[in-house]
């Protein structure tokens, strides 16, 4: 997706600016090079922001008084932090990668 993504970039500049692109291409190639580290950040994003929905979701249904509190609560505690650390120690791991 990256490479297809980069080689639609040179052609637009390379069809826009013709010869005079080749300058261009070269002040973007930091840029592009970068387009991988966005996309594994924005997954890292997404793995993130499902962890934080699903223990906000059963949070608040642990504290509901009836059986769907039961619910969140049984979520939360059979997860046993599977869910949360499974995902988190696959972020940490890939923030160390980039370092």
């Amino acid at each position: 997706m990256i490479d297809t993504l980069q080689t639609q970039i040179k052609r637009v500049l390379d069809q826009s600016y013709g010869p005079f692109g080749d300058g261009m291409v070269d002040r973007m190639a930091g840029h592009i090079a970068r387009l991988p580290d966005i996309a594994d950040a924005q997954t890292r994003i997404a793995e993130l922001e499902a962890v934080l929905e699903w223990y906000g979701e059963n949070a608040r249904l642990a504290r509901l008084i009836h059986r769907e509190g039961d619910e969140g609560r049984h979520a939360i505690s059979s997860d046993g932090d599977d869910f949360t650390d499974g995902v988190l120690t696959k972020v940490r791991l890939a923030a160390e990668e980039d370092v």
